[in-house]
């Protein structure tokens, strides 16, 4: 499901048109950015888990020239962890 479809899909399940349905789900996903920059985890109950994290410098290969090693900076990463309710939803 594309981010166009999942904005059909609220339009057509609530009373939103297209474009409320667009900017609540726009801002619904601002919120979690906010989230995780600020507090590191958005614990959706039910739903899941995100978490972001920090990885550290490390080294890594130049993907055009593999034999080529290059420093990876640090840089925040997001993981998440579905919640008992969807992985029930998903495997009923």
């Amino acid at each position: 499901m594309t981010k166009t479809e999942l904005i059909h899909e609220i339009a057509k399940n609530t009373e939103l048109t297209q474009k409320q349905a667009a900017e609540f789900l726009d801002k619904t996903l601002d919120c979690i950015v906010e989230g995780l920059k600020t507090d590191e985890t958005v614990q959706l109950t039910g739903f899941g888990t995100f978490k972001s994290h920090e990885v550290t410098e490390h080294e890594g290969h130049n993907p055009k020239n593999p034999t080529v090693k290059i420093m990876i900076p640090t840089y925040s990463q997001v993981s998440f962890t579905s919640g008992k309710g969807l992985k029930d939803a998903i495997n009923q």
